[in-house]
């Protein structure tokens, strides 16, 4: 009954997204190995075999850099105003779980950040490179603007940066994606460390679609 009833509960939340996507912050929902958010118009599915970030373990990410504000359970309150998010880590998975040796590698990191309070940000590229935004306070430099490329997830236009970084003696390769959906930023970071991540990283972005 208890399993009924939630899944009562993810449909009536899905159907007032949808029907409130103008109007309402859509923090997604994770269904199995899919997560998927209707206010972004997205929809993304990992391999079975990788781990997918709970709530709490969203919260420690975001906490890294900030005090979050929660809205709850994601499965009981997906839903809030929008003016009412600043940013929000939406979605977190990787194959490996980190050790102390070892990165969690590969691995998809999603956030978002409400631009209403910057109207000169229109662009992926412009997100990318505005201080003072989400994506900057996870790190101690800015990006150089020559090195943000346009490219595309879905169907949609993204501007992404490629770079180096030397974690736990592992040299990985972070790809920092951005884009503008509904007056939010959408930002995709994606880690890997040799090719076979990497080519499993292209097939989980392949697989993202947007409506």
């Amino acid at each position: 009954m208890k399993k009924n009833y939630s899944l009562i509960l993810i449909i009536t939340f899905f159907f007032l997204s949808f029907q409130n996507s103008n109007n309402n912050f859509d923090h997604g929902i994770v269904e199995g190995h899919q997560y998927k958010n209707h206010f972004l118009g997205l929809s993304l599915t990992v391999p079975n075999d990788w781990q997918i970030a709970d709530k709490k373990q969203l919260e420690i990410i975001y906490n890294m850099r900030h005090h979050e504000q929660t809205n709850g359970d994601k499965k009981t309150k997906p839903i809030v105003k929008d003016q009412e998010v600043t940013h929000a880590i939406l979605f977190y998975a990787t194959k490996h779980l980190a050790t102390e040796t070892e990165p969690s590698l590969p691995s998809i990191f999603l956030m978002a950040e409400n631009l209403k309070n910057t109207p000169q940000i229109k662009t992926g590229k412009d997100y990318l490179i505005a201080p003072n935004t989400l994506n900057m306070s996870f790190r101690n430099y800015p990006y150089k603007i020559n090195d943000i490329k346009k490219t595309s997830i879905g169907s949609k236009e993204f501007y992404a940066v490629r770079e180096k970084n030397l974690i736990l003696k592992h040299e990985l390769t972070k790809v920092t994606s951005s884009t503008i959906i509904n007056g939010f930023s959408l930002t995709i970071v994606v880690g890997f460390e040799n090719k076979a991540q990497e080519d499993e990283i292209i097939e989980v972005l392949k697989k993202i679609t947007f409506n």
